[in-house]
């Protein structure tokens, strides 16, 4: 299988179960050194090089365009933390909405019974 194939499937299907969840982890620095960890050796094995080759960290993900774990945490968190705050907007529309139709529902009636 090619080196590309591999950095795909890494992506798509290992990343994903490694970091799943992380939005709500209380990670702390010896929790993500530990999945910077994991996250070269699967480089280097994909790559086929070992310690040894000494390629270095910034080589690793420069060759495969892959950014550091704590900033994929961030990007997760932050992304999470936006769709939250669109979530909540969303319900207080709907508050809203319920609030006003309830309000013109009340005029009406108050209408009808001057009339």
């Amino acid at each position: 299988m090619s080196k590309g194939i591999k950095l795909i499937i890494y992506k798509g299907i290992v990343l994903s179960a490694l970091l799943y969840g992380c939005e709500t982890w209380a990670a702390t620095a010896k929790d993500i050194h530990r999945l910077e960890v994991f996250h070269f050796k699967c480089l280097r094995s994909i790559r086929g090089v070992t310690l040894l080759d000494r390629i270095s960290n910034d080589d690793m993900r420069d060759w495969s365009g892959m950014p550091q774990i704590s900033d994929l945490l961030n990007y997760r968190r932050l992304n999470w933390a936006w769709s939250r705050g669109k979530d909540e907007e969303r319900q207080a529309t709907k508050t809203d909405d319920a609030w006003y139709y309830t309000k013109i529902w009340e005029i009406r009636q108050a209408c009808q019974i001057l009339e």
